[in-house]
């Protein structure tokens, strides 16, 4: 995707493509609940949507899909944000990959170089061991 323009489109098409309305309202309240319990409640309000077709974004050209992903995170230009899940996900690793997600909301909000998998997340992803986030998860 060369310019952000396309990409929009192309996250807009992958929503548009989504489905799983009952699935939606479960990841909304699960957001609600773990952003109460382990963010404080900080974390913005954001769409959350179920999708087949959630690809994995292979290398930094961001335009060669080799697999499918289990959850993105996208920040719209308008400060609006989406979290996009594979609907092929099932039980546990849907609020995993919630709270992965989240992981990536809270950090774009201090700066979007750092919602990366950098040091950054890396400590975010520790916090919330620590907090017990994953303890009835894994």
């Amino acid at each position: 995707m060369k310019n952000k323009d396309s990409w929009s489109r192309f996250w807009k098409k992958v929503i548009e493509e989504s489905s799983c309305r009952q699935s939606r309202a479960w990841a909304q309240k699960e957001y609600w609940n773990f952003n109460r319990k382990y963010f404080r409640g900080e974390l913005p309000d954001v769409e959350i949507f179920f999708s087949r077709n959630c690809p994995y974004l292979k290398g930094k050209s961001k335009n060669l899909f080799e697999r499918s992903s289990a959850g993105h995170t996208v920040c719209w230009g308008d400060g609006k944000i989406t979290i996009i899940l594979s609907s092929r996900l099932r039980g546990r690793s849907s609020s995993i990959t919630l709270l992965h997600e989240m992981m990536h909301v809270r950090l774009f909000l201090i700066s979007s170089k750092f919602a990366k998998h950098g040091p950054r997340f890396q400590r975010e992803k520790r916090r919330l061991l620590l907090a017990g986030a994953y303890n009835d998860l894994v």
